[in-house]
């Protein structure tokens, strides 16, 4: 159902139940009286939300907005992001994949091939399975923007249903796509952070930083063997942590965290709204 006929029907379910409350009101019954005021106020806060759908896609685009300008230069764009992502984890996939193959063809090798394996094996499916995740995210925020009215429209809907019948399934759609509007373009940004935070902050343990580690004289033909060599396991701790957390780890978390906001936004809206006394 597009979005004009989702908010037509549910304007009309909203009027509805407007005109059902006094008639349950007017019955002196308790239980039928509780009923008659809540969709009276079911009612009207449906009507508000109906004519206040396009202000809240532009409110849900200024706190997206709002988020990123507030983390400064440290959060590059969506779509930059996006493609620094998958341009690592295919490189790490395509790397992984290659040892494996010379290890396993080179005679010489044969019995270290084994052990490679066993090594190599579940980072590969590792690195697929964060690949698949983030084309999902990927994709999920470029249809967003587009969806966002389509469902937020369709769970109003069901949140305007009488008698509550579709008011949970209503207010976890309309938090959903409240949510992933706002969240999913973070979602790269942040994971691109996070891997130049662990790349290059002096804060974590006693490590130091490598950025300020870098010599003033670092065009000296001298200072790469150097470096590398003062500083190779802290790099190579350093990149593996970093492409780990950021890109395997983090979008599994980020998923998670979007699915704990929704789902308090929703109990906002009213998902976890109970039944009047006697019902």
């Amino acid at each position: 159902m597009e979005q004009p006929e989702a908010l037509v029907v549910a304007f009309s379910l909203a009027s509805l139940t407007y005109f059902l409350s006094p008639l349950m009101m007017n019955l002196h019954k308790k239980e039928l009286v509780a009923w008659g005021i809540i969709l009276r106020n079911d009612s009207l806060i449906a009507m508000i939300g109906i004519g206040s759908v396009s202000a809240i896609q532009l409110l849900l685009g200024f706190v997206q907005q709002l988020v990123a300008e507030s983390s400064g230069s440290s959060i590059t764009s969506s779509g930059i992001a996006y493609t620094e992502v998958m341009a690592q984890l295919t490189a790490i996939e395509v790397a992984f994949v290659s040892i494996m193959a010379v290890t396993s063809v080179l005679p010489t090798m044969q019995g270290f091939s084994i052990i490679i394996g066993y090594v190599l094996g579940p980072a590969i499916s590792a690195t697929t399975g964060a690949i698949i995740l983030w084309v999902i995210l990927q994709s999920l925020s470029n249809v967003m923007p587009t969806l966002f009215l389509t469902l937020f429209s369709t769970g109003l809907l069901l949140w305007s249903i009488p008698f509550r019948i579709g008011r949970g399934a209503g207010s976890h759609l309309m938090a959903l796509s409240m949510v992933l509007f706002v969240g999913l373009p973070l979602a790269a940004p942040s994971a691109m952070w996070i891997e130049s935070y662990v790349l290059t902050s002096s804060d974590l343990n006693n490590l130091t930083g490598l950025s300020d580690t870098i010599p003033t004289n670092y065009l000296s033909p001298s200072f790469l063997s150097s470096f590398l060599t003062a500083n190779f396991a802290d790099i190579i701790a350093r990149v593996i942590a970093g492409t780990t957390i950021a890109l395997i780890i983090f979008p599994a978390l980020f998923l998670a965290l979007l699915g704990i906001f929704a789902r308090s936004v929703a109990r906002l809206i009213g998902g976890s709204g109970g039944l009047p006394l006697g019902v």
